[in-house]
């Protein structure tokens, strides 16, 4: 037979679950505040200041790379100096292109006006003719590098850059990886880049 005294803790357990659900049920039924949505402007911004620790992380490898070259003399048939004066000499080539071709030549002098209108706007604090210039730099820097693309001598010289610059970076790991100290260097760039690629 059961114990009489054990009865009423069921009833008691069942009692004390309903009291606590009609107490939920009667809770305010307003919704639940939305989550908090994030700022795209400061996501930009952390991920602009991740590239720029990156970019600054990586131009002080390249320099301890360039100075292991030279100083441990890994470069004995100068073919760094070669894929540096190829460099150098296109972009000799496309400084003398852009301030010679007529119609760049006209742009740049609009440009140069209105770099200096904005100067002289923001000393003087005249925010309407920093403005107007702004309007202007942007405009004529546009029609500069559409005008740019479509110049064959141009993109030539640009493509030449661009080669040298792969061919400088390649050669420069090549040429570290043959000490232990440019082994480490090369393994750090590489880490680098690959941190900066996440960020794009």
């Amino acid at each position: 037979m059961m114990d009489k005294a054990c009865f009423p803790l069921p009833m008691k357990i069942i009692l004390l679950l309903t009291a606590a659900l009609f107490i939920v049920s009667c809770e305010s039924q307003d919704p639940a505040p939305a989550p908090e949505k994030p700022d795209p402007l400061a996501q930009i911004r952390a991920i602009r200041a991740d590239q720029v620790k990156f970019l600054n992380r990586k131009m002080g490898v390249v320099k301890q790379l360039n100075k292991l070259v030279a100083a441990s003399q890994l470069d004995p048939n100068g073919e760094m100096k070669n894929v540096l004066q190829e460099k150098q000499q296109a972009l000799i080539d496309l400084q003398t292109i852009t301030s010679t071709h007529p119609s760049l030549q006209k742009l740049n002098e609009e440009l140069s006006f209105w770099k200096s209108n904005q100067q002289s706007g923001r000393i003087s604090n005249r925010d309407f003719e920093v403005e107007q210039a702004n309007v202007k730099i942007i405009e004529i820097a546009t029609k500069i590098d559409t005008l740019s693309k479509e110049l064959p001598a141009i993109r030539e010289a640009k493509d030449r850059i661009g080669r040298s610059e792969k061919e400088i970076a390649s050669l420069r790991r090549s040429l570290a990886a043959k000490t232990p100290e440019g082994q480490a260097l090369v393994k750090e760039l590489t880490e680098i880049e690959a941190a900066l690629s996440a960020t794009q």
